[in-house]
């Protein structure tokens, strides 16, 4: 298929129209200043019908490694928050019973993040994030937003010996499908990483693609693989909806942005795949036996 046709296939593909993905977490962040008490936002969350999926909280303390963005750009009123400032800084976990779902709140940022195979539309999470944005809003006058971010990674695993450009899009990945010992580099310990940052209107975007090699156990024995990880963000700094007066409206337009995001991000991930392995995600039964982690939606 010629590369316009191509592009016009994947253009015209709708979310709804992959019935099985290997889409392994997600994670929406919310970044701002003017929260100067957490706990009392979190007393009115408790009591709230918005927190009965969660069954276990944990208090600890901000650590440096999730409190870092992957930005070319820094938040200036948090860039200077040094890391013993940031260990000092109280933050609660709220896990759901499968504790796939954790829900991070403190006076510096909230994350929601889903650890599943099991497929769960955009819509409902980003609906939960937006009540809690909501409480959070009603319960602190000074609330000042910063940034906002969407995050997805998607994890796979490719046997060693299929046709990677049968899966994945030549474009986006350095072709490691060719034999590299004939160059003198050993393929069984090689690992691949390419990452580009863009900017499209308000919105920025990060995607980074990762080639490990290893080792699958399997019913049939060993098998040689490649774990496939495409990692995708995008955020923006333009949120002057969430300083509307009007409460609903604000979290309407809030909704929208991460709508917005969210199909930017699906435009971007299927970029990265096969038109091929794209058109087998369509069917109901997903079939091959060369690739490893791919789940049907289960909705």
């Amino acid at each position: 298929m010629p590369v316009s046709e191509n592009n016009e296939f994947r253009k015209n593909i709708k979310r709804a129209d992959l019935k099985n993905n290997f889409l392994k977490k997600i994670i929406l962040r919310l970044d701002y200043s003017g929260v100067i008490d957490i706990v009392e936002t979190l007393k009115l969350l408790e009591a709230d019908a918005t927190f009965d999926k969660f069954v276990e909280v944990q208090e600890g303390f901000i650590d440096e490694f999730d409190f870092k963005l992957n930005d070319p750009e820094s938040i200036a009123t948090q860039a200077s928050i040094s890391p013993k400032e940031l260990k000092a800084i109280k933050t609660f976990k709220y896990f759901d019973e499968s504790k796939e779902m954790i829900l991070e709140m403190n006076k510096l940022y909230t994350t929601l993040t889903v650890n599943s195979a099991k497929y769960i539309k955009f819509e409902e999470y980003c609906a939960l994030f937006t009540q809690v944005l909501g409480k959070l809003k009603e319960r602190n006058k000074f609330l000042s937003p910063l940034r906002f971010g969407v995050r997805k990674v998607n994890d796979c695993l490719l046997e060693v010996g299929a046709n990677f450009a049968d899966y994945f899009n030549e474009l986006f990945f350095l072709d490691i499908s060719k034999p590299l010992e004939a160059i003198g580099i050993n393929s069984n310990q090689i690992t691949t990483q390419l990452s580009d940052h863009s900017k499209v209107d308000e919105f920025f975007f990060n995607l980074l693609r990762i080639v490990n090699t290893g080792v699958l156990q399997t019913n049939e024995g060993k098998k040689e693989v490649y774990q496939v990880i495409v990692d995708l963000d995008g955020y923006t700094y333009d949120l002057d909806d969430l300083t509307r007066p009007s409460k609903r409206e604000s979290l309407e337009e809030f909704e929208t942005t991460s709508e917005n995001i969210n199909v930017a991000l699906f435009q971007l991930f299927i970029s990265t795949l096969s038109c091929n392995f794209l058109k087998k995600m369509m069917h109901e039964s997903f079939k091959d036996s060369n690739i490893f982690g791919v789940n049907k939606n289960e909705i």
